[in-house]
């Protein structure tokens, strides 16, 4: 018997009337995409940011069913589900009939669905079914199973080989591989069709993960054989065992052909190698497939996107296609759209792309400025923003290349009072895993000096959280031993764990160390004075003990530069609050924890802001190091995807693009500008007068005497002559001594 995945409506599709007065709103560009003929061949539409590629998709849509095509029958898939969701909402504004059969959706929802139908007899089948063992590994299981099967895949023997390896490439975490590292690369080889038998293939791509090609096989086999023993699979199964199944059974594959008379793929560039296979396969020699994407906007290179499938489509497709250009940028200045497309150029594999601004020129140039400090840079960033009009019109973004930028920007708001709105509430500094151990160790510090925060419940929360990172195994069981102490003994759970380090019962349990070094470290704590330096003991604790093994945050790399942000966030605070910096820092975790704002300036990832917009953009980070990230310096490959990493920020802006150069990292250390600065041909600035003054906290008639000051001097250089940094180097100089000489308060 045929599914109803297989089979069509048998009522005809409603009728669409032509849409009224659209013809004149449409380019030739979109009338050639949205009026192609099938009949042709494949479609290849290569589309500029900003270039209206969703809205010529939907009217495409909107024409073949005009034509009498059942939406059913259309297969379009989106990168994301919330992509997914936002064209079948625009498809049902434009008034086009979609069946609750008609997929829209990415490769994952889809294709689940057919392995449900089609995979009886294999252990797929657990998929749907009610057997509790069967887990599918991915995000929305917090990657619980699959943290647990890369740990015993890294076991001991793995171990032995990898260590002298491993080791002095900063590869290894408490004797195991960093499974940051593992767990992306099997990711990667899955989605590039690489089984883990495949010596050649994993060889080829062992450099994006610095590791040998045996060592990263070996943990990748581990893997594979755990998942088989726990009845497991992963996201990446379910793609894999689809391609499979539609290769190995003819009349299954017949069917699914029969079944989707056209395939349109959005954000190809997207796609990694098995999605493409499985298009391909669905589509077989009817040709009535349509991919629609920019090669220049392909980031996601680390999760096996396969932006060479645009470049090499008969290739891999086995059909020549017609290839379509939406060249006019709907969004962008000019300026704007000039400048991305000079940086952008140097890739070279834009294939064709002549793309203008509709816009025109706006007047107002893309601005670089060069700050001193990831600290002076958020502060600049808040001082505008704090000056700016209508940011509750959400037409503000700040983007950032990495999550621990985040924590800056974030304070300053808060500070300011600048509503904010993020990617993804839970990747708030103040509410990541990371940032609550780190409150956690303050708050248990501050318990040990006689000022308690909180009630016993809040306190018995920071010990569960930070007791056990780094790993000391002092998990579940030991924090309900230190409970049952703490009632026993009416106490709180610090003097219990103190008592049970006293009792000789515990000594040469599992415990014992673990519960010396945790009383050590918070006993070291409290007797620190300051925010600023627990933070930076912290720092060291981490950076001498890499981060917790379970951690969800990632490898060692994620973590330290989360640490390194909470310290400067500390230094940040404690200069404008004093000694009540810490009660700040309690009430920014309150104030998070009880805000989801929904309107505001968005701060994204740059990877989260693909396919957005706002009226005006700043980018943090354009230094060596962050943007082209330290990781992907010595790869030229990976270059070209920093490169496109940049394009997509700036083409995010509609009007005003400011982008921020660092001079000092978050590693302390000196930066140059990035490279695409240079690209983009505009000079970076020295900080507006305004600016200078929001890093400082001064007035203007403060200001004008330090300038005066300054020029009235035996130096060389006028002040406006100065560099930024060396601006500001002297104004700290300058406000240190008048503080010291009891000129100022501090």
């Amino acid at each position: 018997m045929i599914s109803n995945l297989l089979t069509k409506n048998t009522v005809k599709g409603v009728h669409v009337e032509p849409e009224n007065s659209l013809e004149f709103k449409f380019n030739k560009g979109q009338r050639d995409f949205i009026e192609y003929d099938f009949k042709r061949g494949p479609l290849l539409v290569v589309a500029a940011a900003g270039s209206g590629k969703t809205f010529s998709l939907v009217h495409l849509v909107g024409r073949l069913v005009r034509e009498g095509v059942y939406p059913e029958d259309i297969l379009v898939t989106t990168f994301t589900k919330k992509s997914g969701e936002e064209l079948r909402r625009r498809i049902i504004e434009a008034g086009i009939p979609v069946s609750p059969r008609m997929y829209i959706g990415t490769f994952h929802s889809v294709f689940l669905q057919f392995l449900r139908k089609f995979d009886r007899g294999s252990r797929f089948l657990n998929i749907v079914s009610d057997n509790p063992r069967f887990t599918i590994v991915g995000a929305d299981g917090k990657r619980v199973f699959r943290r647990v099967l890369l740990s015993k895949a890294c076991g001991s023997s793995y171990i032995k080989e990898i260590s002298a390896y491993g080791a002095s490439k900063g590869l290894l975490k408490r004797g195991r591989l960093k499974r940051g590292i593992l767990g992306s690369a099997i990711s990667f080889f899955k989605a590039n069709m690489i089984a883990s038998h495949d010596a050649i293939g994993i060889e080829k791509h062992a450099v994006r993960f610095g590791v040998r090609g045996s060592l990263l096989q070996q943990g990748y086999s581990n893997y594979e054989r755990l998942l088989i023993h726990h009845d497991g699979s992963d996201l990446d199964d379910i793609l894999l065992r689809t391609a499979d199944l539609l290769k190995r059974k003819s009349e299954l594959r017949d069917s699914m052909q029969k079944r989707f008379g056209y395939v349109l793929i959005d954000e190809a560039q997207d796609n990694n190698k098995v999605q493409l296979e499985i298009a391909r396969l669905v589509v077989g020699d009817t040709g009535n497939i349509c991919l629609v994407g920019d090669p220049n906007q392909s980031i996601f290179g680390f999760r096996g996107a396969f932006p060479a499938m645009m470049l090499q489509f008969e290739e891999h497709m086995g059909r020549k296609p017609n290839i379509v250009r939406l060249e006019t940028n709907y969004r962008s200045s000019s300026e704007i759209v000039e400048f991305s497309e000079r940086v952008v150029s140097n890739n070279g594999d834009g294939m064709g792309k002549k793309v203008v601004s509709d816009k025109g020129v706006s007047g107002v140039e893309p601005e670089i400025v060069a700050s001193l400090s990831p600290s002076d840079a958020a502060k600049v960033i808040a001082g505008r923003l704090d000056k700016a009009d209508n940011l509750n019109d959400n037409n503000t973004a700040v983007l950032f290349r990495i999550n621990a930028e985040l924590a800056l920007i974030e304070v300053e708001c808060i500070i300011r009072k600048i509503p904010y709105i993020l990617g993804r509430p839970e990747f708030s500094f103040f509410r990541s895993k990371n940032g609550l151990v780190l409150m956690a160790y303050l708050v248990l510090a501050e318990t040990l000096c006689g000022k308690p925060v909180g009630d016993k419940r809040m306190l018995k929360k920071a010990f569960g959280r930070a007791c056990n990172v780094p790993t000391r195994y002092l998990g579940r069981a030991f924090t309900k031993e230190v409970d049952s102490v703490a009632k026993s003994r009416k106490c709180d759970v610090i003097v219990a764990m103190s008592e049970m380090v006293g009792d000789g019962r515990y000594h040469g349990t599992q415990w014992f160390d673990g519960m010396l070094d945790f009383y050590g470290v918070l006993n070291a704590l409290a007797s620190i004075p300051t925010l600023s330096e627990r933070a930076s003991r912290l720092y060291e604790l981490y950076l001498q003990s890499g981060s917790n093994e379970d951690d969800e945050a990632g490898g060692d790399e994620d973590t330290l530069e989360m640490v390194k942000a909470f310290v400067l966030v500390a230094e940040s605070l404690e200069a404008k609050y004093g000694d009540d910096a810490f009660n700040k820092l309690v009430d920014f975790y309150k104030w998070t924890g009880n805000s989801d704002n929904q309107k505001g300036v968005a701060l994204y990832t740059i990877h989260q802001s693909k396919g957005l917009e706002w009226e005006s953009v700043y980018v943090l980070g354009t230094e060596e190091g962050m943007l082209p990230h330290k990781n992907s310096l010595k790869n030229d490959v990976f270059i070209s995807e920093e490169r496109r990493l940049f394009y997509v920020a700036a083409t995010r802006a509609k009007k005003n693009l400011m982008m921020i150069y660092r001079q000092e990292g978050f590693d302390g250390n000196y930066h140059s500008p990035s490279r695409f600065l240079e690209e983009g041909g505009v000079s970076i600035k020295c900080l507006p007068d305004g600016d200078v003054m929001d890093i400082h906290g001064l007035d203007q008639s403060d200001y004008n005497g330090i300038v005066k000051l300054w020029n009235a001097g035996e130096s060389v250089d006028s002040w406006e002559m100065l560099s930024s940094a060396e601006q500001n180097i002297y104004i700290e100089k300058l406000l240190k001594e008048k503080v010291e000489n009891g000129e100022v308060d501090e």
